[in-house]
């Protein structure tokens, strides 16, 4: 089960998903995805689910009240074997009251938002934490119990050097993390991030450079003990993202929130990304979904 919260302190210069600053919309929008859980709990039939995973958005940014009920709800709805269930965060919203809620919540893998332990990086990219409270949102996480923890790291970010990233990938290593996701930045039009380089503010590493970087990143995860099991993705034995691997594994899953993907009962399809689109429908009683595609053997 995929549970989209879209919700940000504030957008990334980067982000083209679909999240929202707006927190005021938070109340409405979880009305709507707890009818949702229900509507697709009961179109599943009974099948057993084995992973959660809450993205985003951050789910860190909204009260802790909505994602612990959403939680109960799915519970309450499907039929569940839990053997991983993750939250992604973001350091600038966590705490440890809020981690040991989490835990009790039944969530047992945390996903952050590092993307880098440089400073100046970070601040170009429009993100709202420091290098040290992402250390620090590590260290809270084990703390508060969590067993399995996954940082995220970019790479051929605008300015960013070779000797950078592997800086940031070293950091992770000493901090002990589980799992690194290692993503390189996509230039998605429409961005803030898009103008920036359209304008000359910003300026890119060449695609020579971030084969480099993703070159000797690789290397040096796996010196550090990180096995590469999927194209971004990285892990320590047993760390596996058992999530990430059902979706190569051609598992089925539930996607319940706008734009969050599908794959069930011989489909694959999304939610509506429109939030007013996919709002409607749900408390209309209907699925707001698109680009459904019959998966036949072919």
């Amino acid at each position: 089960i995929y549970l989209h919260v879209p919700f940000c302190v504030k957008k990334c210069a980067y982000c083209d998903f679909v999240s929202f600053p707006e927190q005021s919309r938070a109340d409405a929008y979880f009305q709507a995805l707890y009818k949702e859980i229900a509507m697709a709990a009961a179109e599943c039939g009974g099948k057993k689910f084995d992973t959660v995973f809450f993205g985003g958005g951050t789910p860190s940014a909204v009260p802790l009240e909505f994602i612990c009920t959403a939680m109960e709800r799915i519970r309450a709805c499907f039929d569940l074997e839990i053997s991983e269930a993750t939250i992604e965060c973001n350091p600038g919203t966590v705490d440890m009251d809020k981690l040991k809620a989490y835990r009790r919540a039944g969530f047992n893998r945390i996903s952050i938002g590092v993307q880098s332990f440089d400073n100046g990086l970070l601040r170009s990219i429009g993100r709202i934490h420091s290098a040290a409270q992402a250390e620090e949102a590590v260290k809270l996480s084990r703390a508060a119990g969590f067993e399995n923890i996954s940082i995220d790291l970019m790479y051929g970010l605008p300015g960013q050097s070779e000797k950078e990233y592997i800086d940031s990938i070293e950091r992770g290593g000493l901090l002990g993390v589980d799992h690194i996701s290692a993503y390189s930045l996509i230039l998605e039009e429409g961005t803030p991030l898009y103008g920036w380089v359209k304008e000359g503010r910003a300026v890119m590493p060449d695609d020579d450079a971030v084969y480099d970087m993703h070159r000797a990143g690789m290397a040096r995860l796996e010196s550090l003990g990180y096995k590469r099991y999927e194209i971004s993705n990285y892990a320590r034995p047993g760390g596996e993202c058992l999530h990430n691997l059902s979706t190569w594994n051609m598992a089925q899953w539930v996607g319940i929130g706008p734009s969050a993907a599908s794959q069930f009962g011989g489909f694959r399809y999304r939610n509506s990304p429109n939030f007013s689109k996919w709002k409607s429908g749900v408390e209309s009683g209907k699925f707001a979904r698109e680009d459904i595609v019959v998966l036949d053997d072919e």
